[in-house]
């Protein structure tokens, strides 16, 4: 499907809500965040969480199903894994980060579900300012709150600055964070 990234971009509030790792990618980042040692692994409220370096083959195949929708010149490949059952994660909105050598700051947060959660478990509410969703799966994207149920493989990319949150979980919950600039 042809998109206009043009448009997107003008847009400010991209919401993108796809498969874009199979159940094997997933499983080798997850690999990555069990192999690193528990004293490594940092607490966040009810969050573990680990910084990652994201493999090329995968930040370059990221990079290529992204620019389908917007405007990549950067997929950070420093990313955190984090890992929850039970809590929730309270509103909140993402840091805009600058990166020097390509002169650009970070717009979009880009999360990844390495695991599935259920219904109702560990759901992604995202606060929009407009009533529009350019590419989802789910017709439930097309409302102001945005309510995402982690599905593996399954990504969601949005504007930093829209403020959004966690439900709690029930069970297992991994997800990958990293930027998009």
């Amino acid at each position: 499907m042809e998109v206009d990234s043009s448009k997107l971009e003008r847009e400010g509030e991209i919401i993108i809500s796809k498969q874009i790792l199979v159940n094997e990618e997933c499983d080798d980042l997850l690999e990555l965040y069990h192999k690193i040692p528990k004293s490594d692994i940092d607490v966040l409220g009810c969050r573990l969480f680990v910084k990652i370096i994201i493999p090329e083959y995968m930040v370059e195949n990221l990079y290529s199903l992204l620019s389908n929708y917007v405007v990549v010149r950067k997929i950070d490949p420093e990313a955190t894994i984090y890992y929850t059952v039970g809590g929730e994660v309270k509103e909140h909105t993402d840091r805009i980060l600058y990166d020097s050598k390509i002169d650009a700051y970070s717009k979009y947060t880009l999360i990844i579900y390495l695991s599935s959660t259920g219904e109702d478990s560990g759901m992604t509410r995202i606060k929009r300012t407009k009533q529009h969703a350019f590419e989802y799966d789910d017709t439930s994207l097309k409302h102001e709150r945005i309510w995402i149920r982690p599905l593996k493989g399954h990504c969601v990319l949005f504007n930093s600055k829209l403020s959004h949150n966690a439900t709690e979980s029930y069970g297992d919950k991994y997800i990958l964070v990293t930027k998009v600039y």
